[in-house]
């Protein structure tokens, strides 16, 4: 009988041990998933390695992405219709793209963190027998 005791207190102080291990990988894994503070901090610490970066990306994007000289306003119209109208033209395909993600973004966060948040309840110490 002492026997069966001495081994129940040792799992029990295994139990014990595992369930500390898991909740100090969650709360890891919730400090390495916010993206955004991280990168909120990483923005404030290297602030001037930021502007230039993304200055240097959006001149590098205009690159990429120049569009043609357009004609002048006096020059008589292409036969197939002046450049640049329509969808991609005049990037009605982004705003509309932007607006659509904007709407949808409450929705797929509570989702996202129906989703997590389970995984990472730290109060949920699992299937008990």
């Amino acid at each position: 009988m002492a026997e069966i005791d001495s081994r129940k207190a040792a799992l029990i102080a295994e139990i014990e041990v595992s369930r500390s291990e898991i909740r100090s990988a969650a709360r890891r894994f919730r400090e390495a998933a916010n993206v955004v503070e991280r990168t909120r901090s990483h923005i404030g610490k290297n602030f001037g390695s930021w502007l230039v970066g993304s200055a240097f990306g959006g001149f590098l994007i205009s690159q990429v992405f120049r569009i043609t000289k357009r004609p002048s306003k006096s020059a008589a119209p292409h036969a197939g219709g002046a450049q640049g109208t329509g969808w991609a033209g005049s990037g009605m395909v982004l705003a509309v793209l932007k607006l659509a993600l904007d709407l949808a973004r409450p929705s797929l966060m509570q989702w996202v963190s129906s989703r997590i948040a389970p995984e990472l309840d730290p109060s949920d110490t699992g299937p008990r027998s």
